[in-house]
């Protein structure tokens, strides 16, 4: 479990630590914008995606 405050770049080391076969290539997003590894999460009920890698032509 991960206590708030916490940063985008320390969810992303739990997530490692919590399901180490996923891959680590996807982005995060907060309240629906693209989130930096040093942005700080500190509302409990912040909206949290996973962005996987895609591609397009």
């Amino acid at each position: 479990m991960i206590k708030l405050p916490c940063s985008v770049a320390e969810l992303r080391g739990a997530i490692a630590e919590r399901f180490p076969l996923m891959q680590s290539n996807y982005m995060i997003a907060m309240n629906q914008t693209y989130a930096n590894p040093s942005d700080l999460i500190e509302d409990p009920n912040v909206e949290l995606a996973l962005i996987p890698p895609v591609s397009g032509g």
